[in-house]
């Protein structure tokens, strides 16, 4: 649910949002940052 709130407030204020969290992969207007060890 927290990833839902994150997502429609960043689509409310037209921001980009980017994210480790991979649950936001293949959605539109998420920038997924991949973690390299």
């Amino acid at each position: 649910m927290a990833d839902s709130i994150i997502l429609t407030t960043a689509k409310q204020h037209q921001a980009r949002l980017f994210s480790m969290d991979a649950d936001f992969k293949g959605l539109a207007d998420v920038e997924l940052i991949l973690k390299v060890c």
